[in-house]
């Protein structure tokens, strides 16, 4: 249908009330298609980039000329000062808005195939990194760099090369200029896919140090904006509608942080110890969002970049530790589940790559870790419940890893207990693979005398696929497997294997999985 229409499509002018329908019907199926949908670009990039194209009607206006337009919804006014005043047509301006986003679906689904177009699309796209009179339009400016980057694989290190080089720069002055903070987040976002897409060995000396002032020019605004919070807040304590535009801007600033902690994550995980003496010079922004007075993203995301700061930086994070072990403890206890789940998580990092260094650590949050998993609202919602495992996941990593100063032994029947967990795909591998570990091993305390844990056993894993817990592309060892493996180890006796789902009374759905598992 699209080939048999394309002489329409060809004609089509950019105020057509068609377009912005087509436009998106074109994505819904690009997602559909894949890389499949390349065949149709020629016929569909013409409209679409005809459509990113469009320029606004602007008018330089007085109060006379507002007053006779005021009443026209297809005009919008931005204050200049002076009494004057930009009058934008905005007819238009939502139909490029969508075109723009459709490059990026392009972009993003069709990945080299779309590599013909990178040229034309960046001139497009740079510049509207600071169209000012549409936000939409540069978040999808800064959405579509990072897949672009991505589409340009093919062409080899030195295209890449020059590409990033004029991003880079322009990302820079966008950042700089941007007072939406939600667009502001966006660009931040897209520096640090950016970074995860090339790797260290694309990223010069030059353009890491950029990359390090922004960071640390957005810390140094981040917090004096803070500041001017706390004098408002002082200033309008009482007032309702004063603590709701609190709460609003906090979590604005709260997407703002978040970015922010993306892009330590993708130079922690990019330059792994090699980033350290760079976090160095930043740090001092960070230490004070641990405080337990600061709003609790801001606890959160502090604590995501202190776990970064242990997974990749090895044994160079301990220097660190007085400054974050704290806040962390005291962390698990936190009422947010979010930032329960960041603490947990960082304990997990201690005890898989912390090493000796980190042992009193690790066995020092074990009875903290215990607490936060027996919360009477451990489970209650699902960011508790991802907490939750986290929390266990932790508990596993410390003793597989990193338990020379636990009695693992004391531990172990406990872990069982708070068997099985479900709703965290990147956890599961960690913990299933434990709960492996030891029954492979035929480690007496999860066996049980006799062999009598087995319908508990057998119960759990069942329950773990009932659930859903694993995903493929996560659980890179096959630890599903290897649980699959143990149910037919036990199946090969089949006396044995009775008694064992009688002791387990499964449901009927549970009877089910169980089938499926060994068929």
């Amino acid at each position: 249908m699209l080939l048999a229409n394309q002489a329409q499509f060809e004609q089509i002018s950019t105020d057509d009330p068609q377009i912005s329908y087509m436009i998106s019907a074109w994505a819904r199926i690009c997602k559909i298609l894949g890389e499949e949908f390349a065949a149709y670009l020629p016929l569909v990039m013409p409209p679409v980039l005809r459509a990113a194209s469009i320029k606004p009607d602007v008018t330089l206006m007085n109060d006379e000329d507002i007053a006779s337009q005021e009443e026209d919804p297809d005009w919008n006014f931005v204050p200049l000062g002076d009494q004057k005043m930009f009058g934008i047509k905005t007819a238009g301006l939502e139909d490029k808005a969508t075109a723009c986003e459709m490059l990026v679906c392009y972009a993003r689904e069709l990945k080299s195939a779309f590599s013909p177009y990178i040229e034309s699309v960046t001139q497009l796209m740079l510049p509207h990194l600071k169209f000012m009179f549409h936000d939409a339009v540069r978040s999808a400016a800064a959405d579509i760099f990072p897949c672009l980057l991505e589409c340009a694989r093919s062409r080899g290190d030195q295209f890449r090369t020059q590409l990033w080089n004029a991003v880079i720069s322009a990302y820079k002055e966008a950042i700089d200029g941007e007072h939406d903070k939600e667009v502001l987040a966006d660009q931040l976002h897209g520096v640090a896919q950016c970074i995860e897409e090339l790797g260290p060995s694309l990223i010069t000396q030059e353009q890491l140090e950029l990359i390090l002032s922004i960071v640390n020019q957005q810390m140094v605004e981040y917090g004096e904006r803070a500041i001017e919070r706390g004098k408002h807040k002082d200033e309008d304590d009482d007032e309702e509608d004063a603590v709701e535009a609190l709460n609003e801007e906090l979590e604005e600033e709260s997407g703002v942080l978040a970015r922010i902690s993306d892009i330590m994550h993708c130079l922690f995980k990019a330059y792994g110890q090699n980033f350290v003496p760079y976090f160095e010079k930043l740090v001092n922004h960070f230490i004070p969002l641990l405080d337990s007075r600061r709003y609790y993203s801001e606890r959160q995301w502090a604590i995501c970049i202190f776990d970064d700061l242990i997974e990749y930086g090895g044994e160079a994070s301990v220097k660190y530790h007085s400054s974050f072990y704290g806040s962390m403890l005291a962390a698990l206890s936190d009422e947010y589940p979010e930032v329960r789940q960041s603490a947990a998580y960082g304990f997990g990092v201690m005890g898989q790559y912390g090493s000796s260094s980190y042992a009193q650590a690790c066995a020092g949050a074990l009875p903290h870790l215990a607490n936060m998993i027996s919360r009477t609202d451990a489970r209650s919602t699902e960011e508790g419940n991802v907490a939750t495992e986290n929390a266990i996941s932790a508990v596993a990593k410390i003793l597989k890893y990193n338990s020379s100063m636990v009695d693992v032994n004391a531990v172990i029947p406990t872990f069982l207990s708070w068997l099985p967990i479900w709703d965290d795909p990147d956890e599961a591998p960690h913990v299933y693979g434990y709960f492996a570990d030891l029954i492979e091993s035929n480690n007496p305390l999860v066996l049980g005398e006799n062999n009598s844990n087995l319908p508990r056993i057998l119960t759990v894993i069942v329950q773990a696929f009932e659930k859903g817990a694993f995903d493929d592309s996560i659980d890179k060892n096959n630890v599903k497997h290897r649980l699959i493996n143990i149910l037919k180890f036990m199946q090969a006796d089949k006396s044995l294997f009775e008694a064992v789902i009688g002791g387990a009374g499964l449901t009927e759905s549970q009877m089910t999985t169980l089938h499926r598992l060994l068929t």
